[in-house]
């Protein structure tokens, strides 16, 4: 046999068993599974008041910390921002994730994804509840950018497109920070809180007046050392104040 026979006998003999380790390598070696991708926190912007604000025994200093912890809140108002134990996953990958749940005769679904430099988050209903019949109607919206410098949640009227209660928030050139939230059922109310970032603080509440529109309802103020002022309204018009140091 001739040496030229002899090395390519040899060539094919190696190229063979390249293939064979290959193989052999993919089996013992599989594809691991693309890591499951938790969704997003929701969550909003750290605030903080002066200590000397948060250790005052005066009433309204008092009712200004809880007005601003009911309002910055959403414990109770029926806003679901990650799925309850048992939901059935229906995607989870970088940018979107969904989930299904069943609550009494309505199928939940909250969807979330990454758009744009915010997270998203909606809540759809299908099915019948309280005598009102649901086909993927939109019940929550909420937006916020990453740097959680702005953001939104809307709740939907049953069955319908319009907004019954909103928060928004958004960070100006300045710095301050405004967080709003308004209910637009009976009775219609707003309240709006600006924080500065010396920890300076305002807090506007607004109800509805005799004419049908929403005047003041109660005004405080506090600097950045925590001393405060108060002022109550009556249909708009102001009828007490106060401060506390």
């Amino acid at each position: 046999m001739s040496c030229r026979k002899v090395l390519l006998m040899c060539a094919l003999l190696l190229s063979t068993l390249f293939i064979f380790a290959g193989c052999s390598s993919d089996e013992e070696n599989p594809v691991a599974p693309t890591p499951k991708s938790n969704p997003p926190e929701f969550k909003l912007k750290d605030i903080s008041f002066p200590a000397r604000m948060e250790s005052s025994t005066d009433q309204m200093a008092q009712r200004a910390l809880s007005i601003v912890d009911q309002v910055t809140s959403f414990e109770g108002t029926g806003c679901v921002f990650t799925p309850p134990d048992g939901a059935e996953v229906l995607a989870e990958t970088k940018t979107a994730w969904e989930y299904s749940w069943q609550d009494a005769s309505l199928t939940k679904r909250l969807a979330i994804v990454l758009i744009s430099e915010q997270h998203k988050w909606q809540q759809f209903f299908t099915g019948t509840a309280d005598d009102k019949t649901y086909d993927n109607w939109r019940y929550m919206d909420a937006a916020q950018k990453i740097d959680q410098s702005m953001g939104h949640v809307y709740l939907y009227k049953a069955v319908t497109t319009q907004i019954g209660q909103e928060w928004s928030w958004y960070t100006l050139d300045n710095g301050n920070y405004v967080f709003k939230m308004q209910k637009y059922g009976e009775p219609a109310t707003k309240i709006e809180i600006t924080w500065e970032s010396s920890n300076a603080g305002k807090i506007e509440s607004y109800k509805v007046g005799t004419t049908g529109a929403l005047v003041y309802d109660l005004v405080i103020t506090w600097d950045a050392n925590g001393s405060g002022s108060w002022r109550t309204y009556q249909n708009g018009s102001p009828v007490d104040s106060g401060t506390w140091d």
